[in-house]
């Protein structure tokens, strides 16, 4: 299975600079609606590149990239089937247009590109203490063809502007340990734009260490994610990848795509590959051997316990 996390830097590269009211001008702010268009068309045309079963994206709008009018609505979640692919949308209306960022709207996205995967809410309703940014978690259960059971949590944490912090570290510790407990049966994968850090941010290092002790492990820690940030952004570790395995997956591998980004965000995309155990091969050896062995026998091998004879199969 393939995963790709990526910030887009949507609101940037969908900004268009006014000399008279904009003192300084980012690398990524536009001319003009053409060069927003052509922003546009590269992205999709990045996105298909990446041949993933699922994208997890933050600081996107989806709908404005692939030309899809909706309507809003009250929690401002949004899914829905289009041409090849599902897309499931939580837009950060609320905190934006409080920001006065209402003519740009944008939050998170999953892409589910592989029909073979099968995907629902989960069950678990986050966000119920109304913390600022709770559009920013999003949490869907998928199983895939091979009966692999997944909990994906894309995470953007979104800056308090209203404290001028990052709040969302300590404010949604409480919906995690309720998806760890939970879903305990499931593969968990929690990654997205983290914009915090344990070595470089003592803010929020305890953050880090909760997410250790809830069972997480960090694949983004090797040297090569110590910048997820294109060489003209701010260096900093923002971008990361956690998973609770439980033994399920095997060979996963997070690497970060730098020689594909062509200016199209201020963020490198992260690539996640695991493969799945075939839950199925145990099944057909025991059936082809379930002959050879007694009651209590088969019982202790399904508990994977070593069973007398086992060795000659």
């Amino acid at each position: 299975m393939k995963i790709i996390v990526w910030n887009m830097n949507y609101w940037q590269n969908t900004y268009i600079f006014d000399p008279k009211t904009d003192r300084f001008k980012s690398p990524s702010y536009k001319n003009s609606p053409e060069e927003v268009n052509v922003w546009i068309n590269n992205c999709k045309k990045y996105i298909q590149r990446f041949d993933a079963d699922i994208i997890l994206l933050q600081e996107i709008n989806p709908f404005t990239l692939y030309e899809i009018n909706y309507d809003k609505n009250n929690k401002n979640q949004y899914e829905l089937i289009h041409e090849n692919k599902k897309i499931i949308y939580h837009e950060l209306h609320d905190e934006l247009y409080g920001e006065k960022l209402k003519e740009n709207f944008w939050g998170n996205a999953i892409l589910i590109n592989n029909f073979g995967i099968s995907c629902g809410r989960s069950n678990i309703i986050l966000g119920d203490s109304n913390y600022y940014g709770r559009n920013g978690l999003m949490c869907y259960d998928f199983v895939s063809s091979n009966k692999t059971y997944f909990t994906i949590i894309n995470y953007y944490n979104k800056k308090n502007r209203n404290e001028n912090k990052y709040t969302m570290p300590n404010e949604i510790k409480n919906d995690l340990e309720k998806i760890v407990k939970e879903k305990s049966e499931n593969i968990i994968l929690f990654a997205g734009d983290f914009n915090s850090d344990k070595e470089k941010d003592a803010n929020n290092r305890s953050f880090f260490v909760f997410l250790e002790k809830l069972g997480f492990e960090n694949f983004t820690k090797d040297e090569e994610f110590r910048n997820t940030m294109v060489p003209e952004a701010k260096q900093y570790p923002n971008d990361k990848v956690f998973v609770i395995n439980n033994s399920k997956l095997k060979n996963i591998q997070c690497k970060l795509l730098k020689e594909t980004n062509i200016n199209l965000s201020d963020h490198y995309p992260i690539l996640c590959e695991c493969d799945e155990n075939d839950i199925n091969k145990n099944k057909k050896i025991f059936s082809k051997i379930t002959f050879k062995l007694s009651e209590q026998d088969q019982v202790d091998f399904l508990n994977g316990k070593d069973v007398p004879g086992m060795v000659e199969f």
